[in-house]
């Protein structure tokens, strides 16, 4: 499989230990919904649907979005208790504001007809959260994920893209329901990227997580060359699933299973070595 280079247009964030407790805050949900095809907008077939999952729903409509409203799920301010909200953009007609990272393609290794998909579509609607930071990731996640299910039924789109992960994803992967306790819900939200590194040794990778830091988690980060990546990649998808579960409960010193019989890797709590900049696990390999 084809790598990004990654030190071709910029230096990576040099390596270094930070005091704890460091952290990652919670940041917005973002994704964009894509269609090859002009599609039908039905707002309120969007608000039928996500009443078959919560108990209550409102909806308004502004100038410029749809505001979903969920009372059921309260935040808490300091100044009290709000609904939790997902707005639904205006839909753009224009494919020059289709904008997808490079990277989102570079990137790509669960879907090999998602590049060509998202390159011939012309029309879009963004999704992003709103008045959620301060919910339980496991709320967020699940709130956010079941409101792009309830798009995709009512339709029907060719792409699916998280930018803060950059990922693109198979529309179909939302037509099945969402379980938040096996983990579902966390294939929207990380992708794990794989670099060479130019300037170190031959054969060197870098693999890591994108994704855990929008929910307050760390991500995971690994240098390694004499691993096969694919292995690699199972192993950092289990370690998000096991951190999505326990919480961020990993400290520097702390050690976890590697690959390999009883084989065990020590981790720090670091700067990431890759952008965008944040808090991170680094799994040193034996």
């Amino acid at each position: 499989m084809g790598l990004f280079d990654l030190f071709k247009k910029k230096e990576p964030v040099s390596e270094k230990s930070v005091s704890e407790p460091l952290e990652n805050y919670p940041k917005m949900f973002l994704s964009k919904i894509l269609f090859i095809d002009k599609p039908i907008i039905n707002p309120i077939a969007i608000l039928d649907d996500l009443k078959l999952v919560f108990k209550t729903v409102d909806y308004v409509k502004t100038d410029e979005s749809h505001l979903y409203f969920f009372p059921v799920i309260l935040v808490e301010y300091q100044d009290g208790s709000h609904p939790s909200q997902i707005s639904l953009s205006i839909l753009k007609e224009n494919s020059q504001d289709i904008e997808i990272a490079e990277e989102a393609f570079q990137q790509n290794w669960d879907w090999e007809e998602g590049n060509a998909l998202a390159g011939k579509c012309q029309y879009q609607i963004s999704v992003s959260d709103l008045m959620t930071r301060p919910l339980n990731y496991k709320s967020r996640t699940e709130l956010f994920t079941a409101f792009i299910s309830s798009i995709v039924k009512t339709t029907q789109p060719d792409v699916v893209y998280f930018l803060p992960s950059q990922k693109l994803i198979n529309p179909r992967f939302f037509s099945d329901k969402i379980d938040v306790k096996d983990g579902k819900n966390l294939e929207g939200f990380i992708n794990v990227r794989l670099f060479n590194i130019t300037d170190g040794h031959s054969g060197e990778l870098i693999m890591d997580t994108l994704g855990l830091h929008l929910l307050g988690l760390p991500d995971f980060q690994i240098r390694f060359s004499s691993f096969e990546p694919g292995l690699m990649a199972g192993l950092l998808w289990n370690c998000a699933y096991y951190l999505f579960d326990k919480g961020d409960i990993l400290k520097s010193g702390n050690t976890i299973m590697g690959l390999g019989a009883d084989s065990k890797w020590r981790v720090e709590r670091q700067t990431s070595l890759l952008e965008p900049q944040r808090m991170v696990i680094t799994v040193f390999p034996n």
